[in-house]
């Protein structure tokens, strides 16, 4: 099949798609088209279903939130579902109710699954923030080239490295991390990222790539 025949035919189906469109439009089911392009081309946005398992104080409502932001409160079941969820990693964090006492934390990526329709988060929020107040934090720099940088946790600084710090107890809760080169041959490599800490060990990562004066 030569190059001709081929743009042809391509040049075909996009008329012929569009002429599609414009007669949903114009039959009175204008939402159909949406759900049409969503199946050809793929949606940038997600149903997520929220599940909250709770083994300490049973039938809690929690609080849900994405990067932060409130977006919900479970039922009874501990569940909930939430509509229009950008594709990416987000963290969701669930705070009961109730007392305000168990937390759970989950960071997921969000993506378009063909199989399910909705992306599953389960969150365990068994961690009693009366007991358990600080999460034991490492930093790992991705994009450095064996040169140092001085890593800084709300703006007091921790410590060099050229790869891994371990900083130790962080207190739970949201907190911004920053590397900036120690000696830079021109301006330096500084990265930053904000992230909530939870009860546990987790890493931090810092992504140093570009070249940014601050």
């Amino acid at each position: 099949m030569n190059t001709k025949s081929i743009r042809e035919k391509v040049l075909v189906f996009f008329v012929c798609f569009g002429f599609l469109i414009i007669a949903i439009s114009l039959s009175g089911c204008e939402g159909i088209e949406n759900e049409i392009i969503d199946d050809l081309l793929g949606s940038d946005k997600q149903t997520v279903f929220i599940k909250v398992n709770q083994t300490i104080a049973m039938s809690l409502d929690f609080k849900i939130y994405m990067d932060g932001e409130y977006v919900g409160t479970t039922d009874y079941q501990g569940e909930l579902t939430i509509e229009d969820v950008p594709n990416g990693t987000h963290e969701f964090e669930a705070f009961d109710a109730v007392w305000n006492r168990f937390y759970g934390f989950k960071k997921q990526e969000i993506k378009e699954l063909y199989n399910t329709g909705s992306n599953m988060v389960y969150i365990n929020a068994d961690t009693d923030l009366q007991t358990e107040t600080t999460g034991n934090v490492s930093v790992m720099i991705l994009g450095a080239t064996q040169v140092n940088f001085d890593i800084y946790l709300d703006n007091v600084y921790k410590g060099t490295t050229k790869w891994v710090l371990d900083i130790g107890e962080v207190s739970v809760g949201e907190h911004t991390f920053k590397a900036i080169e120690t000696d830079p041959l021109g301006s330096p490599r500084v990265g930053e990222t904000v992230q909530t800490i939870a009860p546990g060990e987790q890493w931090v990562s810092i992504r140093v790539d570009e070249m940014i004066v601050k």
